[in-house]
Order: structure tokens, then sequence, then C-alpha cells
């Protein structure tokens, strides 16, 4: 699709500027935890790799799957995946639709995405598959743009950015006023859920980001 053409292109020349910008904030999520991220691990949307430097340790990661749809960003992917030291056969670069996760229930021990479900085609799927293919006890670690508070400058903003369709088309689908994180903290299947806000990507675009705990049950 021409769109996914087009938002390859503008992030191959946005992609490290926001990498750098959010990697304090990546950094206190994915290494400032009390059990680092292991196993068996999903990466939704992960673009062209980047935040594979923060969390894959190849000694405790055993398998690694990279969901990305957008397969004009699958040679940089795969090959920033190489580059982890974990081997090929653990690494699995799949063209997929997060709505459609092809993984078994309750095999999963960690799932994180960044800036993605601000563009998935129905956020809710996209949670309940992760709730599905999670082990009890498994974890969820996200960061996501969402809506700025009404009658805010930054809502004014967003929606004039909506408003006139460039901004969706260009970012592949990106809705900029989402509740994202309200809709993973009503969302069933969790036993803890944090969420904590910055401000350091866009005045207009505020950040929510946080770690999910799969329940027992």
């Amino acid at each position: 699709m021409a769109q996914k053409f087009w938002f390859n292109l503008i992030w191959s020349y946005q992609s490290s500027g926001t990498h750098k910008t959010l990697t304090p904030l990546k950094k206190k999520l994915f290494q400032e935890q009390e059990e680092p991220i292991s196993g068996c691990v999903v990466e939704l949307g992960p673009g062209f790799g980047e935040n594979m430097e923060l969390y894959v340790d190849p000694s405790k990661i055993s398998n690694l799957y990279l969901l990305e749809p957008n397969t004009h960003m699958h040679t940089r992917l795969t090959e920033a995946a190489m580059k982890t030291g974990l081997p090929s056969s653990s690494i699995h670069v799949l063209a997929q639709d997060a709505c459609k996760i092809p993984l078994s229930d309750k095999s999963v021990d960690s799932v994180l995405c960044t800036l993605v479900l601000c563009s998935v085609s129905d956020q809710k799927a996209v949670i309940s598959e992760v709730t599905r293919i999670l082990r009890p006890g498994g974890r969820f670690f996200w960061i996501e743009h969402v809506a700025a508070p009404g009658g805010s400058t930054g809502s004014w903003i967003q929606r004039g950015l909506m408003a006139c369709g460039a901004w969706k088309y260009f970012g592949d689908g990106c809705e900029l006023c989402r509740h994202t994180g309200q809709t993973l903290r009503s969302s069933p299947g969790w036993s803890s859920f944090t969420l904590d806000t910055s401000n350091v990507l866009l005045s207009f675009v505020p950040l929510e980001y946080g770690v999910a705990t799969r329940a027992p049950h």
C-alpha cells in the first residue's frame, strides 16, 4: 500500500531522533524492573528495531517475535535483530497485524510496544490478543501518545491535525486523540497495572507508559 510506503520513508528520517528522545524513558521502563525481560518475547510494531538494543540480552531471551506489518521495514529490522547476538533460529520477523497474533495461548513471557496502539485498527482486539498470549505473570510493557486534556491548546492542535487527514494518512493510521491508557487499564486480564506520564516528545502529544501484569487466570 502507498500509505505504508510513505510512512516507511518518513519514519526512516524520524525514527532515530524519536528513539533518542525516548531512550531515557525506555530504559526506565525496560531495564529498571525487578525481573529482566527474558524468555519468549514479542514486540509489536518494532519498525526498524531501535528498541532491541535496550531490552535484548542473548543470555536471557529464548525466542524473539517481531510483528511488523509494514514489510518495507523488514530489511532494516532483520539486520538490527541479527546484531543483538541472538541466534537466527531465535529471531522471527512476521508481517503480521497485532489484531491476530499467531502464537499459542499463555506462551509468551513479555510483550512490548512503543507508539503502536495509536495506529492499530482495533485497540481492544490487540489488547485481548496480548492478554491471550501472555502466560500468567507475564508482562506487557507499553509507551503510547494519547489525547491531550480536553479544552487545552494541545487538544485543539490534535483535533486540527486529525481533521485535515494528512497526519493519519502519512502516519499510517496514527490517531492523536485516543485514550489508550484508560483503555488498557479498564481491559480485563491484569493483576497489576502501572501508568505514568511524560511530555518529552512534543508539547501537544502527551505520553503515557507503564507495565501491565497478566492475571493468574
